[in-house]
């Protein structure tokens, strides 16, 4: 019922439904950008699924303050082990992020459940 199988082609098309084509920027060559790469990611584990990293037994994620709810879901998918996650909400980068200690707790008991 997709248009395509492409994920490239069906991501573009999310925008182009969203009417917001201006924002997807895609470099020469078919390169995404980096904030791009993890709703990707996303897609394909939603359309096709991932295999997780068993092998990887303790992840450490910095700067957490500028990590999206999106790019929890996928680290917590690719990766079922436990985490360390620093960060200071003070130091954020990232003008988008929302995450703080509160919101990603709850993050990890909806993802966990």
């Amino acid at each position: 019922m997709l248009p395509s199988t492409s994920l490239r082609v069906l991501y573009r098309g999310f925008y182009q439904w969203m009417d917001r084509s201006e924002i997807l920027k895609i470099r020469k060559g078919s390169h995404h950008e980096y904030a791009d790469v993890y709703l990707l990611v996303y897609l394909k584990y939603r359309l096709e699924g991932l295999k997780p990293f068993y092998k990887i037994k303790h992840l450490i994620v910095d700067e957490m303050q500028d990590y999206s709810a999106v790019q929890y879901h996928v680290l917590n998918r690719l990766f079922p082990c436990k985490k360390t996650i620093l960060g200071d909400t003070n130091q954020s980068v990232n003008p988008f992020s929302t995450s703080n200690l509160s919101t990603i707790k709850n993050l990890t008991q909806i993802l966990n459940a």
